[in-house]
């Protein structure tokens, strides 16, 4: 379905698409333990993220993302 769509440049249905993923990688983050103690798996779930990263890249500039600091409590 996103191949059509961005075959056709319809960037807004690309990113109607992309956002349909929010869930399922919310879940994933809420159920996975990423950095695992197991090197083979961690690798694999690194690769993973790393997959999912160059997806929403090719619609996306992150670099524009900025995290502000936050005051720690006194």
């Amino acid at each position: 379905r996103m191949a059509k769509f961005d075959a056709a440049d319809d960037i807004s249905s690309v990113l109607a698409v992309l956002s349909e993923l929010g869930p399922a990688i919310d879940a994933y983050f809420d159920t996975v333990l990423v950095n695992c103690g197991d090197e083979r798996l961690r690798a694999f779930r690194h690769e993973f993220l790393a997959a999912v990263f160059v997806l929403f890249s090719r619609y996306a500039d992150f670099s524009f993302i900025v995290e502000e600091a936050i005051d720690p409590p006194r």
